[in-house]
C-alpha cells in the first residue's frame, strides 16, 4: 500500500506546483474559489492512495509433477508414473544421495520495506499525536476564560445566511483572532473587546460562513492528509495555502455583490482585529516581565 501512496503523493507535488505557479501568476480574487475547491479534491486524493484496476482473467496451466533421479550413469526427468518402472529396469547398486542443507541458527530478517513501512508508521502517529495535543492544550487554556454573549443582531445574521441552529457564542481574552472551533458542537470564540455593531455583523458573517460550510472539517481533512504525507514539504506547502484560500474565499462571499464602501469598512476592521491582537500579545509580554 505505502509505495502506491508514494507514487500518488509524487503525482500529487507536481499538481501542487501548478497550482502553487497558477496562483503566482494569476492572484485575482474571483480564483479564490476553484482554488477552495481544487485543494480539496487534492486531498482527497491523498487521502485514498490506491489505484483502481479492472480484474484480470487468470490462465491456469496444469504441469503434471515431474521426478529426478540421479544416477552414475545419467540423470532422468520423467513423469512420476514412469520412475518406479525405469528404476527396477536400471539395477542400480548405489544412488548418490543429495546431503540436506545443514540448519544453521535462527536469524532474525527484517527487509527494507518493512523498515521504512514501519518510519511512515511513526511518522504518521508523531504527527496526529503532537497536532491534536496542541489543539487539546488550547482549549483547555482558553475555556476558564470563555465570557457567553449574545446579541440581538445575530439572530438576524443567520437568518440571512440560512443557518438555522445557531452556534454558541463566546469572548476570551487569551486569544487574537476571531475563530470557529468545535467538530461535533462549534463555538465561534471572538477576542475580548468593544464592537461596533456593523463591525461585529461582518465579524459573525465570516465566522457564520465557515460554520454553514462546515470548514472546521475541511480543516481536519487537510490535517489527515498531511499526516499520511508527513514525508513531503509540498503537501506542507499546500495546506498552508489551503488555509489562506479558506479565509479569502469566506471573505469572497462575504464581499459578494458589496459596494466599494462596505470593502473598505471590512478591510479597516480587519486591520484593527490584527491591532487588537499586537496589543494582547504586547500586554501579555509585558505581565510576564513584570512577574
Amino acid at each position: 500500500m505505502y509505495d502506491q501512496l508514494f507514487a500518488v503523493s509524487l503525482s500529487a507535488s507536481a499538481v501542487i506546483i501548478v497550482l502553487l505557479g497558477f496562483i503566482a501568476f494569476f492572484d485575482k480574487g474571483y480564483v479564490v474559489r476553484w482554488r477552495y475547491y481544487a485543494w480539496l479534491i487534492i486531498a482527497l486524493r491523498l487521502l485514498i492512495p490506491l489505484n483502481i484496476t479492472l480484474p484480470q482473467t487468470s490462465i491456469t496451466i496444469p504441469i503434471q509433477p515431474m521426478h529426478m533421479v540421479i544416477s552414475e550413469k545419467q540423470i532422468t526427468i520423467a513423469p512420476t508414473q514412469e520412475i518406479t518402472e525405469e528404476v527396477n529396469k536400471e539395477n542400480i547398486h548405489s544412488e548418490k544421495v543429495l546431503p540436506a542443507l545443514e540448519e544453521g541458527p535462527s536469524s532474525i530478517y527484517i527487509s527494507l520495506e518493512k523498515i521504512v513501512f514501519y518510519i511512515w508508521i511513526a511518522g504518521v502517529c508523531l504527527f496526529l499525536i503532537y497536532t491534536f495535543t496542541r489543539y487539546f492544550l488550547f482549549w483547555q487554556q482558553i475555556k476558564p476564560y470563555l465570557r457567553k454573549t449574545s446579541f440581538d443582531c445575530a439572530k438576524n445574521v443567520a437568518k440571512q445566511l440560512g443557518v438555522r441552529r445557531m452556534p454558541k457564542i463566546y469572548f476570551s481574552c487569551r486569544i487574537l483572532s476571531p475563530m470557529l472551533i468545535g467538530f461535533l458542537h462549534p463555538y465561534i470564540l471572538l477576542p475580548e473587546a468593544d464592537y461596533e455593531e456593523e463591525e461585529f455583523k461582518m465579524i459573525l458573517t465570516h465566522e457564520l460562513i465557515h460554520y454553514k460550510r462546515k470548514d472546521v472539517w475541511y480543516k481536519l481533512l487537510m490535517v489527515f492528509a498531511n499526516a499520511l504525507h508527513w514525508f513531503n514539504p509540498f503537501v506542507y506547502i499546500m495546506v498552508r495555502q489551503a488555509n489562506r484560500d479558506l479565509e479569502f474565499s469566506c471573505d469572497e462571499i462575504l464581499c459578494k455583490n458589496k459596494d466599494i464602501l462596505f470593502r473598505k469598512k471590512y478591510a479597516m476592521y480587519i486591520l484593527n482585529a490584527m491591532r487588537r491582537g499586537k496589543q494582547i500579545v504586547l500586554t501579555a509580554g509585558i505581565s510576564n516581565e513584570g512577574k
